[in-house]
């Protein structure tokens, strides 16, 4: 077979395969509209055991703000938010009580929200994540993807990513999570520390990833990343105090220690999340030491993120021009895979680190053939269909004993980190 035949065919099986993927993923958002009609979206009863959407519990954060305008209330009593959040999935009844353990600005920004109704709300909030996504995907792409149709073919695999629709279903703050780390990075390279520093602000809503983010920013923005953070927390404490009142800001930290203890209240389910935490959980099941050794796993991991930016990252960014891609990927999946809270729709993120990652391992694939390396690119090619199988596999988690998502970043990140840590020359 020809040369010329030979890329014709590969070309037409990369098209047929993007063609299934982005089919999967439009049919997968189709469900949404049915669900919607059906109006099953937000609360519905699976196998006789009551469901109820992550974007309910946001709403209600927006429905106790706009409470605050007119009396004065405890936004983090478990009661009173579980007898909102009732209120809103009648006749559907939860199990246990939700808590939403989210800093007061939080309730204060969704305020607006509760001026119009449920599905309203959803569909505005999920419309604005999705197209932060594609727009701080296309941003951060334009460097190592300058065609066009690849940026298309780049941002369209990560929306049509497990993640991503899980993300859109739940009306997840992942959307807009990864849009502001993605846009951190793009801000960071271009060492605008003062921009990154304000972006930074909506990774303080899940507090668990800010300690990596943070620290990130320090290291690369320096002070003027301080600065920035300092301003944009300053004005949602002010916010924060206007909306919801000096009281409900004061007794946030109380209120998240007691949201993690996961205790008497749904909205934390260690037996699903895709970390440590989870890993232990479903092998150990609820027992102090699982918290323990997750919470320690989390310093270990900002610690050694923090000597790898400073230590070996250092001569790294002197020899290697994606050098601070490579880190910034690595970064994020050590914070995913040891952070306290993290689960499935988190790995929306993975996103990020394809678009920042791809581009070294094709280089380094192009200097030498490494068979880790090689298999490192294939996690990334393959993790849209990939995501799926995960979603699937994750449903049998507690008879496996396997978080799917979990022992996927780790098969990712160990090739890259010894990559870095003990770099091989380039074959002659």
């Amino acid at each position: 077979m020809s040369s010329e035949a030979e890329q014709k065919r590969r070309r037409l099986i990369i098209a047929a395969g993007f063609t299934a993927i982005f089919t999967w993923g439009g049919l997968a958002y189709v469900e949404l509209g049915k669900w919607a009609i059906k109006g099953t979206l937000f609360a519905r009863v699976l196998d006789g055991r009551p469901y109820t959407n992550d974007f309910v519990s946001y709403y209600n954060a927006a429905v106790l703000g706009r409470r605050c305008l007119s009396e004065k209330i405890d936004i983090y009593s478990i009661e009173l938010q579980n007898e909102s959040l009732n209120k809103l999935i009648a006749p559907v009844v939860p199990e246990s009580p939700f808590f939403l353990q989210y800093p007061p600005f939080f309730f204060a920004l969704m305020t607006p929200l509760a001026f119009i109704g449920l599905f309203p709300a959803w569909l505005l909030w999920i419309c604005a994540g999705l197209a932060l996504v594609y727009c701080s995907s296309t941003t951060l792409a334009a460097r190592n993807f300058p065609e066009n149709h690849k940026r298309l073919l780049v941002v369209g695999s990560i929306l049509s990513s497990y993640p991503c629709w899980l993300s859109t279903e739940l009306g997840q703050m992942s959307l807009f999570l990864y849009a502001a780390i993605a846009t951190l990075f793009h801000f960071l390279e271009q060492q605008r520390g003062m921009a990154g520093g304000l972006v930074s602000a909506v990774s303080m809503i899940k507090f668990q990833y800010y300690p990596v983010i943070g620290l990130i920013g320090l290291i690369c923005g320096k002070v003027k990343f301080l600065i920035g953070a300092c301003i944009i927390l300053s004005l949602l404490l002010l916010l924060s105090v206007g909306v919801v009142g000096l009281d409900n800001v004061v007794n946030y930290p109380a209120a998240l220690l007691k949201g993690e203890s996961g205790a008497a209240v749904s909205g934390v389910s260690p037996h699903m999340m895709q970390n440590v935490r989870g890993e232990l959980f479903v092998i150990l099941g609820d027992v102090p030491a699982v918290k323990y050794t997750a919470a320690a796993a989390m310093a270990g991991g900002v610690l050694f993120i923090a000597w790898l930016w400073l230590m070996p990252g250092r001569r790294f960014r002197e020899s290697d021009p994606h050098a601070f891609r490579v880190l910034s990927s690595i970064s994020l999946l050590i914070m995913l895979t040891t952070s306290l809270h993290t689960h499935s729709q988190d790995y929306l993120l993975i996103g990020i680190v394809a678009i920042l990652l791809l581009p070294w391992l094709d280089d380094r694939l192009k200097q030498r053939q490494s068979p880790s390396l090689r298999f490192a690119r294939s996690l990334l090619i393959w993790w849209v269909p990939v995501s799926w199988l995960l979603f699937f596999i994750m449903q049998i988690s507690v008879l496996t004993r396997v978080q799917p998502f979990f022992f996927w970043a780790l098969a990712l990140l160990l090739p890259v980190l010894r990559e870095v840590l003990l770099p091989r020359k380039p074959a002659d």
